[in-house]
């Protein structure tokens, strides 16, 4: 049983639904089988549902104590319960969506002439409509007028079509948010698969866009995707700067999942700056990071992913903001999901420790990291490479590159590039090693420029940083050359 679909199903929802689920199958408007719940209630009471020993047999004679096993009947019982999950899927996701369930109810009051109800209705809409942000706010205004202005007509205030004209409106607004925000996914993927994309039908709009800015401007969602979408196909500084200005009050139109996705933009454009070389851009993204903190969307349902904890913290502690990471180690670490709490937080701390140049402490920290991922391993050698070429320790730091290029050799599951990229790391940091025994300007500026013209090479920041730090202290007569950055 422990490979049914009802079981991959449960497992993949956080475990504060199972009890919330648990009360909506005893709910007799939605199921009246008691069979059906009670296997619910054996499964639950399992303390691993990967047992080889939790099969069907022990289910149906705890269903169905003293009775023969029947297969087909217990089965029966858990199709019940996929079907119930799917129904508390559906129905969970309609109870978030209170401006449909209005329109729903207008509906409905409107089909049985219930003016009351729906007058009350009408006011509880207009109340949620300028407070809670929908995904498609636009589209439902558009059908909320139309059905106000059928409750008009059959009530006896015929307009001059105001309703159906505001109707109109918010169609054109649904659309053109609908059409700037795929525009945008498109130009985002463009840039990664370098495949261009007909969209026939853009220009139009980014013209009356252009055209019109004190009218669109009003309406943010729209409006932030066209920014969004001027940043990602012109790539200047400027369309940036003008979308990250309106991201903290525009944010608050949009639900998490699309607010997200714009930051997620913002983000990504000051990376490839970011890798591009133009450094300022580090503080441009770590506000974007604090800014999406604030408002809580880097949150998934209230939980912070471990990656994104763990670039928060490179990124900081890149910029020096140790007494801010000291505190963001500590006050999100609970947010962190449970599986790799302690693990995530172990880690990231030890690079604090590093970026203290505490590099005893990051040692003796790093060494209580469970690899349960490969990735981490990998992270944990790149930061004991660079703890033991900081310390001087040259016997430890050749260990660990002999060591760190086998590695490499046997996990192919990091993939062939990471894999090439951290073979380059290593052999550039051999000869880093060697240089700084003999620095002679001329070979450290050879290796600078082999390193800069590098397009893959892990760690390529904290290599050419490294670099310069030998040339303040390099020797030799070649005084005149000058470096390319």
């Amino acid at each position: 049983m422990q490979n049914s679909k009802f079981i991959k199903y449960l497992s993949s929802l956080p475990a504060t639904e199972w009890k919330v689920f648990r009360k909506f199958v005893y709910s007799p408007y939605f199921n009246t089988h008691q069979p059906t719940a009670q296997l619910l209630d054996y499964i639950l009471a399992q303390a691993d549902w990967t047992r080889a020993d939790l099969s069907l047999e022990a289910a149906f004679e705890q269903v169905f104590p003293g009775e023969k096993f029947r297969e087909q009947r217990i089965r029966t019982l858990l199709s019940n319960l996929v079907g119930l999950l799917k129904r508390f899927l559906r129905q969970q996701h309609y109870e978030e969506q209170h401006n449909l369930q209005h329109l729903h109810l207008l509906s409905r009051a409107l089909a049985h002439n219930q003016v009351a109800l729906f007058q009350e209705t009408e006011r509880k809409w207009q109340v949620d409509a300028a407070t809670s942000p929908a995904a498609d706010a636009y589209q439902l205004a558009a059908q909320y007028h139309q059905t106000v202005d059928s409750f008009n007509i059959n009530f006896g205030k015929r307009g001059q079509g105001q309703e159906l004209t505001t109707a109109v409106e918010q169609l054109e607004y649904y659309y053109l948010e609908e059409r700037m925000r795929l525009a945008c996914q498109l130009q985002a993927r463009q840039q990664v698969f370098g495949h261009t994309y007909p969209q026939t039908d853009l220009q139009h709009w980014l013209g009356r866009l252009a055209a019109q800015p004190e009218r669109y401007q009003q309406q943010p969602r729209p409006w932030a995707y066209y920014l969004t979408y001027r940043m990602l196909r012109g790539g200047q500084a400027a369309d940036y700067q003008a979308l990250k200005a309106v991201l903290p009050e525009v944010a608050n139109y949009f639900q998490a999942v699309e607010g997200r996705g714009l930051y997620t933009h913002a983000i990504n454009f000051c990376i490839g700056r970011i890798n591009r070389g133009e450094v300022n851009f580090k503080t441009e993204l770590f506000e974007l990071y604090r800014q999406m903190l604030d408002s809580e969307l880097l949150y998934h349902r209230g939980v912070l992913l471990q990656w994104d904890y763990t670039n928060i913290v490179a990124l900081a502690c890149d910029l020096e903001q140790h007494a801010w990471v000291d505190n963001f180690l500590q006050s999100e670490r609970e947010r962190l999901p449970e599986n790799v709490r302690d693990n995530t937080y172990t880690y990231n701390k030890a690079v604090y420790s590093y970026s203290c140049k505490q590099y005893d402490l990051a040692i003796s920290t790093l060494q209580l990291v469970v690899f349960t991922e490969q990735y981490y391993n990998l992270l944990a050698r790149m930061l004991l490479l660079k703890i033991y070429y900081e310390k001087g320790d040259d016997w430890a730091l050749d260990n660990l590159l002999d060591t760190f290029r086998i590695y490499l050799q046997r996990h192919r599951e990091l993939g062939t590039a990471r894999r090439k990229s951290g073979t380059r790391l290593i052999r550039y940091t051999r000869q880093l090693s060697k240089l700084r025994q003999s620095p002679l300007k001329k070979r450290i500026v050879d290796l600078r420029q082999q390193i800069s013209a590098d397009p893959q090479v892990l760690n390529k920041a904290w290599l050419l940083r490294s670099v310069d730090l030998l040339l303040d202290h390099s020797s030799g007569s070649d005084v005149g050359l000058r470096l390319e950055t």
